[in-house]
């Protein structure tokens, strides 16, 4: 795939115009002298300097291109919230990626998308990567939106002298870049003198949703092409896949790692000693506390574990606890451990990843990832 079609992951849509400019001119005859008159030859009429045809160029840029990189910039309106929206999106033969940090209430959300091969992923603020289900091809053509384009003269942007390229066809549909909704996305490219893609600028103007659910959404965000990048797009390790129980929970876990179901206990373990274990336990008169404390009791008097952590979260709207804590094998195998605890309804839920010490999910981002990707059941 070339830079001249975008798929809808990265926002990603690249709009270039044709429109021939020609101009003609004529050259001045010369003044005759007095009497007698000398038979005139008149100089060549000049030929005009052709106005060179940016647009056409810059389609030939676009269409030529195997790899590029972009970073974003710009602000969304949604309903009557701001939010300031930074990102870089890349581009590799077929391959893509976006990174896009969103700012919302003063609160940074960063979502990742990678398209390699035809397969999708995504995470969100550092998280695990999950492959996500396969969906209809929405990119977007070029060649399908150059008709009726026009350059309307060289203009300022992001500090350079620019040709301002502007297509006068056919709206682009709000489903092409994600948004689901009615309404106007207009794309406006800028370029350099001699073809080259500097900008380009999106516009949208949708409403999503309908009735008292409708939420207008505006602003423009700004794609600057980063001149000479050849980014590359790769896979991420490791891929997440999520289990869904028929008790109706659900947690996330390495593609890799085998599963073990069970009524009252489902095993999952990795292939280097990790495992991850989802436990069901009757409530009975047992509270978030007491349950908690009579399960660090345990740690520490049976495994004696170290606590390192214990702290409050929710989960799915419910009160839990975070438990983190390490301990030492027979063999001298240090583990570290990380547990979650809620209750729902009648049942309590225990949610324990144990794993190597110094491997990839004992603790840190990756720990977090597992056990915190537990959804519970619906009330």
């Amino acid at each position: 795939m070339s830079t001249a079609t975008w798929g809808r992951r990265g926002a990603g849509l690249v709009l270039a115009s044709v429109l021939a400019l020609v101009l003609s001119g004529c050259g001045a005859g010369a003044a005759a002298t007095p009497s007698p008159t000398p038979k005139l030859t008149p100089p060549p009429t000049a030929s005009p300097t052709p106005t060179p045809d940016v647009a056409a160029a810059v389609i030939a840029r676009l269409t030529s291109m195997t790899s590029a990189q972009m970073t974003v910039t710009g602000e969304l309106k949604v309903g009557t919230l701001a939010v300031p929206i930074e990102g870089r999106y890349d581009v590799s033969g077929a391959d893509q990626y976006s990174t896009m940090t969103m700012t919302i209430n003063g609160q940074k959300q960063t979502t990742e998308e990678t398209t390699v091969g035809g397969t999708t992923y995504k995470r969100t603020n550092d998280g695990a990567w999950y492959e996500q289900p396969k969906t209809a091809d929405t990119s977007f053509s070029v060649t399908a939106a150059i008709r009726g384009a026009t350059d309307v003269g060289v203009v300022t942007r992001g500090g350079r002298q620019l040709h301002h390229l502007t297509p006068t066809g056919a709206a682009i549909e709000p489903t092409t870049i994600g948004i689901d909704g009615s309404g106007t996305v207009k794309v406006d490219l800028y370029a350099e003198a001699d073809g080259t893609p500097a900008i380009l600028s999106m516009t949208v103007d949708v409403t999503e949703g309908a009735g008292s659910a409708a939420t207008h959404v505006s602003g423009t965000m700004d794609f600057t092409f980063v001149q000479g990048a050849t980014p590359t797009v790769a896979a991420p390790e490791p891929v997440f896949v999520m289990y869904a129980s028929p008790k109706g929970w659900s947690v996330g876990h390495p593609k890799d790692w085998d599963v073990t179901p069970g009524d009252a206990m489902t095993a999952i373990d990795g292939p280097d000693g990790e495992s991850l274990a989802v436990g069901l336990l009757p409530k009975g008169s047992e509270t978030l506390t007491s349950a908690a404390a009579g399960y660090v009791s345990t740690l520490r008097s049976e495994g004696g574990a170290t606590i390192t952590s214990n702290k409050a979260v929710t989960v799915g709207g419910e009160p839990a606890r975070l438990v983190a804590y390490e301990y030492m094998l027979e063999d001298s195998v240090a583990y570290a451990g990380l547990t979650i605890l809620t209750i729902r309804g009648a049942t309590c839920y225990i949610v324990q990843l144990e794993a190597p010490s110094g491997s990839a999910a004992a603790g840190g981002t990756m720990a977090l990832s597992i056990v915190g990707s537990f959804t519970l059941p619906s009330k």
